[in-house]
């Protein structure tokens, strides 16, 4: 199970939804802009809940994972020792 946090960046207008590492990450790189907002922090033991959980909390409709699944993402998500 992995923490996931979406952020509100107010200069881009867009949203970072990943794991509590890679935002920490992205906030001391500049991915993730000064005066972004924690929006929502939620548990998630897969790429799929995750993004289920994300559109749901953002209300952007149902979550469709592509068709083929991108097999990176998953990989990135489940298997990278540096976002578990």
């Amino acid at each position: 199970m992995k923490t996931i946090e979406i952020w509100s960046e107010p200069e881009e207008g867009g949203y970072t939804c990943s794991t509590t590492e890679q935002c920490a990450k992205m906030r001391e790189s500049g991915a993730i802009e000064p005066g972004s907002k924690l929006l929502h922090s939620f548990e998630a033991s897969t790429w799929f809940e995750a993004m289920t959980k994300y559109y749901e909390l953002m209300e952007f409709g149902e979550y469709k994972p592509q068709d083929p699944p991108d097999p990176i993402i998953y990989e990135l998500f489940e298997n990278r020792e540096d976002m578990k």
